[in-house]
């Protein structure tokens, strides 16, 4: 069940992230063998942003103007057309207009990409095969996201390297054989 499409035995994390690269709403622990849409579209997340109650952020207006907008969140190409959803024109017969779209598009979504990459070279932990039970994988993953908005919002000045001998020591059980004081 864990198996994915590459052949790796892997779980899926579903996440929704801001400008600043904080984790707003996160999933971890569906198969990996399971796709990126049937797995979102079971979450109650869904629902909630379907029937407008979420509210993760508030409208906002554009500068010069004073009609507040509602937020999109900006997906690929697997998940299903929504209201609140913007993603890519399909790649047959594109107008230029479309490609253009895209373009812009692509590029606001490397937020999610570049945020992967800053969160597995602050955690490098997370870069190698995990031996721990699905449980605890589940729970160290959602305390990495949580520790890495922590680190975002109140201690920005903290350096990769002093959070990954954190997590190594959490991980290996170094830290709780050091504090039992």
């Amino acid at each position: 069940m864990f198996h994915n499409f590459k052949g790796f035995i892997s779980i899926i994390l579903l996440a929704l992230v801001d400008t600043d690269y904080k984790f707003l709403w996160m999933d971890v622990g569906a198969n990996g063998s399971m796709s990126d849409c049937v797995v979102f579209n079971q979450l109650e997340f869904m629902t909630e942003l379907e029937n407008g109650i979420l509210g993760l952020l508030p409208p906002t207006t554009l500068p010069g103007d004073n009609t507040p907008l509602h937020n999109i969140e900006l997906g690929d190409n697997v998940f299903p057309m929504r209201q609140w959803l913007m993603k890519p024109y399909s790649c047959r017969n594109m107008t230029n207009n479309e490609k253009i779209f895209n373009y812009r598009l692509s590029q606001a979504r490397r937020v999610i990409k570049n945020e992967s990459g800053i969160h597995a070279n602050r955690f490098r932990y997370l870069l190698t095969t995990m031996h721990q039970t699905l449980d605890n994988v589940k729970h160290l993953l959602l305390a990495l996201l949580c520790l890495h908005n922590l680190m975002r919002i109140r201690y920005p000045g903290v350096q990769n390297d002093v959070a990954n001998r954190v997590v190594s020591c959490l991980v290996s059980g170094e830290w709780s054989k050091s504090y039992r004081r």
